[in-house]
Formats: C-alpha cells, structure tokens, sequence
C-alpha cells in the first residue's frame, strides 16, 4: 500500500510539472474514492464525516441491512452551550432517531488525536473483534487518506476489505463540489490545497 501510493504522489507531481494545467482536474479527483455498498461487519464513521450527511448515510447502510454495527469516531467540540466534550454523543442521537437502535452503537475506546491515530484505534479494534469487511463513512476528499492510512495500521495483521463510502462535501454552488473543477469554489479549493500537503506528510512518514 505504502509504496503503490508513494509512487502515485511521486508520478502525479511529475506530471504536474510536465503538463501542468492539463492535470489539475486530477489533483481533485484523485483524493475522491467511493466504492459500491457491499455487506460488511461494521460501519466505521469518521471523525470528518460525524455531520448530517454522513449520519444520513450511516443510517441507510444499517437500515439496508448491509451492517450490523456502528462504530464513530470523535473530535473535541468547543462550543458555547454543549456541554458533550466530543461529537459521538450528538451522533449516537441522531442515529437513533433515524433508526439505528442504540445497542448497535458504539466509539473508539478514546477521541483520537489526529487521523493516525484514529487509523490505528479502529484498527486495533477491528482485530480484537475480528471484522474483516468494514464499510468506511468519511469526507469525499479525505477518503483516499483515510483508506490509506486504515489500510497502513492493519498491515501485517491480516487482511481486511475497506469499502470506501464517501460523504459529499457541500459547496457554495448548487448540486454540491466538482472535483474535477475545485479550482471553481472556495471550499473545494481549500480542501484540495490543504489536504495534498497531509496527504504527502503520511506517505513519507510511512503511515500507509
């Protein structure tokens, strides 16, 4: 995985500078992995996709019958009149009143400093459990750090399948982000230009 990656970052900079303009859709549409619902042990919910769309999704998957179980992540919240420390209260709520009973929820053993280290609680979770196929709710453009880093922290402690379920990201234009145009809107700019320089950061610190 590491390497498979490390050559895609290294090739996809080169082109960059030979062809310049002609592959910007790609620096976009490259962060974006999304792989068809399939039966799975678990769902696991990503601290960037703990927001309504990704519940919504969650939800579905569950109620399709595609997942018996819910696992979240969480991220320090630091807002006036909320007194939960963390997200996964909130998200266990809306859960439920979409469906999900509450017995088929539950979080990582602690709140996750980064997105490493949240790789590696779920992955040490996913081994005590014994799940093999995992069904991985997170932001569209996050998803193809987030796969790798999940598939970095189980290394060499069996295989597992992660079936990418993307959350989309709302944008200032209708119909929601164009990947292949994220130079167009100011959020999708924003993730593309931040989340390369993450991305290049974990593949050279051998995270994946």
């Amino acid at each position: 995985m590491r390497g498979r990656l490390t050559c895609w970052l290294v090739l996809l900079a080169a082109l960059v500078l030979v062809v310049g303009p002609a592959l910007a859709p790609l620096a976009g549409t490259f962060l974006v992995v999304d792989d068809p619902p399939r039966q799975a042990d678990v769902a696991f919910v990503t601290y960037g996709a703990l927001v309504h769309a990704g519940i919504d999704e969650t939800a579905r998957l569950y109620r399709d019958g595609l997942t018996p179980r819910v696992v979240l992540s969480d991220f320090a919240l630091d807002v006036a009149g909320i007194d939960e420390r963390g997200r996964k209260e909130l998200a266990t709520r809306a859960l439920v009143e979409r469906g999900v009973p509450a017995d088929a929820i539950s979080a990582l053993p602690q709140m996750p400093a980064n997105e490493d280290s949240e790789s590696r609680l779920f992955a040490d979770l996913a081994v005590r459990e014994g799940w093999q196929r995992v069904l991985v709710v997170a932001r569209d453009y996050r998803m193809r750090r987030t796969i790798a880093s999940l598939g970095g922290a189980l290394r060499d402690r069996g295989e597992r399948d992660l079936i990418a379920r993307s959350v989309p990201t709302e944008g200032e234009s209708a119909g929601g982000l164009d990947w292949s145009r994220w130079w167009d809107d100011r959020i999708s700019a924003s993730a593309v230009l931040n989340e390369w320089p993450r991305l290049a950061y974990y593949a050279a610190r051998g995270r994946f």
